[in-house]
């Protein structure tokens, strides 16, 4: 079924909707006594709660959000294919494949802010990602 409204209106529409979400999410939740004097400028357990949990959360996940969407359609374009994932190619098993092996050598430990199972993992996926592009190329 064709959508009949405009490509921009749709996108005008989703950004309307992701605003008023943002805006709404730090509000949802275990019902608090919210005032208006006390989140600007008090120093209560309300405004704490409001600026250094609930908007810090909802931010980013928003920003996470946003990543991860925009990994996807990176994967997408890089292979050519609307129904690329990282699971159907086995990226996902090559990133898994990564940190086992870096348990497994020793590489638990932090440099500069990196831990060596998550390089291992970035590492694993990158090698399947980059060996699924020269098959599919070759």
């Amino acid at each position: 079924m064709r959508s009949t409204l405009s490509p921009t209106l749709r996108i005008s529409i989703l950004l309307v909707v992701c605003t008023l979400s943002l805006l709404a999410a730090p509000f949802i939740g275990a019902s608090m006594k919210w005032s208006a004097s006390e989140l600007l400028f008090g120093e209560g357990t309300a405004h704490d709660i409001f600026w250094r949990i609930r908007l810090p959360r909802v931010l980013l996940g928003f920003v996470a959000g946003a990543a991860l969407g925009g990994a996807g359609v990176v994967f997408q374009a890089l292979f050519r294919n609307p129904l690329a994932s990282p699971y159907t190619f086995g990226v996902t098993s090559g990133a898994s494949f990564g940190a086992a092996l870096a348990i497994i050598a020793g590489f638990t430990g932090s440099f500069a802010g990196v831990y060596g199972i998550t390089l291992g993992g970035m590492l694993g996926s990158l090698f399947v990602t980059v060996l699924i592009y020269l098959v599919a190329a070759g």
